[in-house]
């Protein structure tokens, strides 16, 4: 079987909620810097609107780079965000990247 493992990146000051489970009750919890707000129900469809845009693996240029995508790539953006980048999908390239929300419009 196959494990896979979550790397939690910083995320500074969202000013959003995180909900953790205890006992099976959902519990809020105000997040740190070492922590990434996002989840499933927060999934929002939009898409690259310009070309050569690289996606990276973290929320910054020192951030290595995936490859790029072009104007019209369908991009599944979560509300974790870190510094203007935000953290999503893109649909049958790579889950879990990184984009400067410049390019995204949703």
């Amino acid at each position: 079987m196959k494990t896979k493992l979550l790397r939690i990146l910083p995320v500074a000051a969202l000013g959003l909620a995180a909900a953790t489970m205890t006992g099976g009750v959902a519990q809020a919890a105000v997040p740190t810097a070492d922590t990434v707000v996002a989840s499933p129900d927060t999934v929002q469809s939009c898409h690259i609107n310009q070309n050569n845009v690289n996606y990276r693996s973290g929320p910054g240029t020192q951030y290595p780079s995936y490859g790029q995508v072009h104007a019209g790539q369908p991009f599944d953006g979560r509300m974790s965000t870190s510094g203007g980048w935000i953290l999503g999908n893109l649909p049958g390239i790579r889950n879990n990247v990184w984009i400067l929300g410049d390019y995204v419009t949703c």
